[in-house]
């Protein structure tokens, strides 16, 4: 393969370099966030856990539309009393299954494949692991779970570049790269993610996972200079309080009329506010 075919950033190494080599081989840029969502789930689920959720920017070369899948965490149905924990509706699965139908070239079981044999066969913890599961130790240590994948037999927090296996959760992938998400919102496991999270002190619902679903969103758009620039839309905040900032920038050119010093210096300044 010559020239570029793209780049890939992720918050761990090995996850970037799994969706590398689904460019190299062929595969689009949903291909490639599929295959790192699945990694990380594994090897960092501290940011990108099966429990979690997102919101997704797709350009669409067909029509030329850019799309905004919200798979978004949501909030149980009913909190009852009892609920000694927060706890949110999983995302995460549903949406990048509806992302990858629509766009993913690929196969969704190759691409969920990743994750799962480096859950069965193990992967080594890396340094931005390590410095999450620092701060919340203590409730790592509070969880069955959590001290058989995270704690060392002599009850000391893994070190950087110990080996992890995740056996459950290999299984877990292995059901969602055979039969897709429905096991998780409709299927027996569902049942047993219920359970689970209530013995952890949560309160979700099979009601809650069966009336989950992702929605389309029209994304946020403003000009700037020349340009049209696209962010996400609420509930994520993110793209709003970037819209802002553009915003600001081109109040009265402030930006188009500074020096190239000054325009780091306001960028800072508006970031700030």
């Amino acid at each position: 393969i010559e020239g570029f075919i793209g780049g890939v950033a992720a918050d761990e190494p090995r996850a970037a370099l799994e969706g590398q080599k689904i460019l190299s081989a062929g595969g689009n840029a949903v291909d490639a966030a599929t295959a790192v969502y699945f990694t990380l789930a594994v090897t960092l689920p501290s940011r990108a856990s099966l429990g979690g959720g997102g919101i997704c920017m797709v350009f669409d070369h067909e029509t030329k539309n850019i799309l905004a899948l919200d798979f978004l965490s949501r909030v149980p149905i009913n909190i009852p009393k009892t609920a000694s924990r927060p706890s949110a509706v999983p995302g995460n699965p549903l949406g990048f299954f509806i992302l990858h139908n629509r766009f993913g070239r690929f196969q969704w079981e190759s691409l969920v494949a990743i994750g799962e044999k480096l859950a069965r066969l193990g992967t080594i913890a890396s340094r931005v692991l390590i410095n999450d599961l620092e701060p919340v130790a203590t409730a790592l240590i509070a969880d069955a779970e959590s001290r058989r994948v995270f704690l060392q037999k002599n009850g000391n927090l893994i070190s950087e570049g110990t080996l992890m296996r995740q056996l459950n959760l290999a299984s877990v992938l292995s059901q969602l790269k055979n039969n897709g998400p429905s096991e998780l919102y409709r299927g027996k496991f569902s049942q047993r993610f219920v359970n689970g999270v209530k013995r952890a002190g949560g309160s979700i619902s099979s009601k809650d996972l069966l009336s989950y679903k992702p929605e389309w969103r029209e994304v946020l758009s403003r000009k700037f200079d020349n340009y049209e620039i696209n962010f996400a839309p609420p509930p994520a905040s993110g793209g709003l309080v970037s819209a802002q900032m553009f915003g600001m920038l081109e109040r009265n050119e402030l930006f188009e009329d500074a020096s190239t010093n000054e325009k780091y210096h306001i960028l800072v300044e508006t970031a700030l506010r």
